[in-house]
């Protein structure tokens, strides 16, 4: 919820029995609970109707759990009867045939009008902090951030531990927060899973999100094998190189930009003498440079040479620095029409036109997958020590040699 605008109040009957079909069940364990029922509800049906849900016609109930012999996740909750347009992708569970609205919004409306939480569930939080230098983090376990991890868990958190070493489990990245419970958090939950017996974490494609959010960091450390499709995709340097650097780039990012000028000299050493194999991918930030990366790809495509590739992406980063204007269609052209025959610029242009929309699909698989949500966003792995750097933004030439140097330890 952001905003306090008053939503006329709705009518709201106490019982199961009583409530018709279709209606919002609002339900309660506490007195306080009780007594914010209209409020609660007033809350939830303003902000559907901001997210485009028209509900305000619809009746409420108010309901106490433990007259029915439920045990929700969490309570205050919210019920629906019968079918509400628009509300039924926000079920995640059923209890006695009525589906249970994504607890982590009631969680959120409860928050924001300070109503107190009641969990059923509970958890054991490790915080498993990161080993280098760019992901260690000191975190102070005030009340507001236990708060926090009960809000991350949906569930009471019994205890909180801090580990530098070792966790109980293994983990895919660090740093990270560890839950062990006897209940399933992953359920109604989208972000959590499972990886072990009683243990949960937040799935990868949200770690970033989590380091920068939670951790207070832009780099989190990754010790699974992100096993990017390489198919299509230029490969500058040799494939047998052990450590990879996959860039998910956009032609308009300026920091894109600024990150291959300060580093090329770097770059280029460390492909030269089979340390490193850089690997550019399409991350399509700003819609109108996808035909500009349909282009170079096509090129690609066509020719079998990474290293043009790559020169043209530096030509077109370079100008964008040197000139202070962003690369156009008509900048890729002038550059490839310099090195290639009329034919071949016909059949680039006429591949490029089909190119676009797998593009734009592979951009939102990199956001589902891996979490990537900005440019430039790197990701090293060394194949040979099983770990890797997951980097949001631009880094110098200086943070870029620490990092091969704790890649290869």
């Amino acid at each position: 919820p952001t905003t306090t605008t008053q939503t006329p109040s709705i009518p709201i009957v106490q019982g199961l029995e009583n409530c018709s079909s279709p209606s919002i069940i609002y339900v309660y364990v506490s007195q306080e609970q009780k007594e914010n029922a209209e409020k609660f509800l007033e809350t939830f049906i303003h902000e559907a109707t901001r997210q485009g849900i028209n509900i305000q016609n619809i009746g409420g109930c108010m309901v106490n759990a433990t007259a029915q012999g439920w045990r929700l996740r969490l309570y205050p909750s919210l019920l629906i009867k019968g079918n509400i347009s628009g509300l039924e992708r926000y079920v995640e569970d059923y209890v006695d045939g009525l589906g249970i609205i994504d607890y982590s919004i009631s969680e959120a409306v409860a928050r924001y009008l300070q109503i107190n939480v009641t969990y059923t569930y509970h958890v054991k939080v490790y915080i498993v902090n990161g080993l280098s230098k760019w992901t260690k983090r000191n975190i102070t376990l005030t009340p507001e951030f236990i708060k926090t991890l009960q809000s991350i868990a949906l569930a009471h958190v019994d205890s909180v531990e801090r580990i530098d070493g070792n966790p109980p489990i293994k983990v895919d990245y660090r740093p990270t927060f560890l839950f062990y419970s006897n209940d399933d958090l992953t359920k109604g939950i989208i972000y959590m899973e499972k990886i072990g017996e009683n243990y949960y974490t937040i799935k990868k494609q949200y770690m970033l999100l989590l380091a920068t959010e939670f951790f207070m960091t832009r780099f989190v450390e990754i010790y699974f094998d992100p096993k990017v499709p390489e198919e299509d995709i230029p490969v500058v340097g040799n494939r047998e190189a052990p450590i990879i650097l996959y860039i998910f780039e956009d032609y308009w990012c300026p920091y894109c930009a600024r990150f291959y000028k300060v580093n090329h000299e770097l770059i280029t050493e460390l492909i030269n003498n089979n340390t490193l194999q850089l690997h550019p991918l399409d991350f399509i930030v700003h819609r109108d440079v996808a035909e500009l990366h349909a282009l170079t790809r096509c090129l690609y495509e066509y020719t079998g040479n990474s290293s043009i590739y790559f020169n043209i992406t530096l030509d077109l980063y370079y100008g964008f620095i040197d000139k202070g204007e962003r690369p156009t269609i008509d900048t890729v052209l002038g550059i490839i029409n310099k090195s290639m025959s009329n034919e071949m610029v016909n059949k680039i242009i006429s591949c490029a036109n089909d190119k676009v929309n797998e593009i734009l699909d592979e951009t939102n698989s990199f956001h589902d997958k891996y979490g990537v949500r900005a440019t430039p966003t790197l990701l090293f792995w060394n194949r040979e020590t099983g770990k890797g750097m997951l980097i949001e933004g631009y880094i110098d030439e200086e943070e870029f040699k620490n990092i091969i140097g704790w890649l290869r330890k």
